[in-house]
């Protein structure tokens, strides 16, 4: 027990501090988390494999165990056919070129139908009922329906037309914020990644402060001025930083969902600038690990081996942090600091969204989307059934390229060793002095005695398989065609 903290000046036992009870609480909410994250992680441990697999095979290099191999057997081919970066290519091309054509919007904006709003369609009855009865008085009474009828559709070509107005003003902001963002290019980086490893990401939805500055000329001269402003957020996600639930079979029925988002030190502490964030807490974990909490997974550690990027050091000196979105109860939400109404059922279920670092929260809240929806868009190349992650084509042809490589390999082995004669020498005859190593045409050998029936050099031709070999590799080159066709 620590004296000092639990005992007041004259010895008395001192209240808990509010602060400490609160954030043993968030600990306690953070543990469970942390537990929930790991087994989300190790859920993921078999697909991350495949998708290092179908880099490699993107980035044109062989699995380790397979180029050990065939480092074993001594002087052999290593070439290795970059067929799969061509599809691969081709298929982001077609997806690409679909999407953004030039000169046009990647996006359209369609107003709500009104027979889709019946609220909206019974307003402008009784609007035109109103004005048309306000008439009334010098107008024939039998015509007062055709009349109410008539004005309805001129009410709802007015509607439309300010509608269309509207929907036009949307657009306009829409894209500027796109141009500003470039959202077109995360857009191609997420369907990058959808190509190669079956599954693309974006983050969209929510709102994220930007802040700039501008110079404003007062009387006393310019004067700097900082504005903030809510911007929506859209962000491409690599797909290696998230951990959805392991039992779902698609988005629709995906309950929760974990991101990793790894940052630097300076980026972490700015963190407590944002709304919500709890500064206190942050400046504990800087002081906790003043070299970072973060570990590299195995996974980072291949893609920088994969990218040729050697580092030596064995820290990053960076930060781990959480991002949960998923349903938590009302209970546990109110203890970490949530508020809620009077009137809700805190033993119910809600949709939430906290931040932490190892077990320990730095932000809690409700999800603040509609619906609580989770604001990941994850959407598959190919879809499998029953299976959350799809198929890029890298895994679609992987069987393809295996044996293109290897019958290329055999193919460039056997051209190379029927491209001339093997030489057997015999140097118990051969004259002192005779290099049989060195051959160039009209060579004179000397020898010395032996049997002159038996010959001092020999000359044997391999066998050459080319045409059987090129065969082999075509065929697979259309079996990777009809698959990732």
């Amino acid at each position: 027990m620590d004296i000092e903290k639990d005992l007041g000046p004259e010895g008395i036992s001192a209240a808990v501090d509010t602060n400490e009870e609160e954030q043993s609480q968030l600990n306690s909410l953070g543990g469970v988390l942390s537990n929930k994250y790991f087994e989300y992680k190790d859920a993921r441990d078999d697909i991350e494999d495949d998708w290092i697999e179908d880099l490699r095979a993107f980035m044109g290099q062989y699995d380790p165990d397979v180029l050990g191999k065939i480092q074993e057997k001594g002087d052999r081919s290593q070439v290795y056919v970059g067929l799969t970066r061509t599809k691969v290519l081709a298929a982001f091309s077609r997806i690409t070129d679909l999407l953004f054509q030039p000169g046009q919007k990647f996006f359209t904006i369609e107003p709500t139908p009104i027979a889709k709003q019946p609220i909206v369609e019974q307003e402008l009855t009784e609007k035109a009922a109103l004005e048309i009865m306000q008439a009334a008085q010098v107008i024939d009474p039998g015509l007062v329906d055709d009349l109410i009828k008539a004005r309805f559709v001129e009410l709802k070509e007015e509607l439309k037309e300010e509608t269309d107005r509207r929907v036009d003003n949307m657009e306009e902001a829409i894209l500027d914020q796109a141009l500003e963002q470039n959202l077109e290019g995360k857009m191609k980086d997420a369907i990058m990644e959808q190509v190669i490893f079956g599954t693309g990401a974006m983050k969209a939805g929510t709102l994220r402060i930007e802040k700039d500055h501008k110079w404003i000329k007062g009387d006393e001269g310019f004067n700097l001025i900082y504005e903030e402003s809510p911007m929506p957020e859209m962000e491409a996600v690599s797909i290696f930083d998230l951990y959805p639930d392991p039992h779902a079979t698609s988005v629709d029925d995906m309950r929760d969902l974990f991101r990793r988002h790894i940052i630097s030190r300076q980026e972490f502490v700015d963190l407590k600038d944002f709304p919500g964030f709890n500064a206190d807490e942050i400046d504990m974990c800087v002081e906790m690990y003043p070299d970072g909490n973060h570990d590299e997974a195995q996974h980072e550690k291949d893609r920088r081996e994969i990218a040729n990027v050697r580092d030596r050091s064995t820290q990053t000196n960076k930060f781990e942090v959480l991002e949960y979105w998923g349903s938590l109860n009302g209970y546990d939400l109110e203890e970490v600091g949530v508020e809620f109404d009077e009137d809700d059922d805190l033993s119910q279920e809600y949709q939430a969204n906290i931040w932490m670092v190892e077990d320990k929260v730095i932000k809690a809240q409700l999800n603040p989307l509609p619906g609580g929806v989770i604001p990941y868009f994850i959407f598959p190349y190919e879809k499998n059934p029953h299976a959350f992650w799809g198929t890029g084509v890298p895994r679609m042809m992987r069987d393809s390229q295996q044996t293109m490589n290897a019958a290329t390999r055999i193919y460039l082995d056997n051209v190379a060793l029927s491209s001339g004669p093997m030489v057997e020498v015999n140097t118990d005859i051969m004259a002192s002095g005779e290099d049989p190593t060195e051959l160039y045409p009209w060579r004179v050998f000397l020898r010395e005695g032996g049997d002159g029936n038996q010959p001092m050099v020999r000359f044997y031709q391999p066998q050459s398989n080319s045409p059987a070999l090129v065969s082999v590799i075509e065929l697979f080159r259309r079996f990777a065609d009809e698959t990732t066709a």
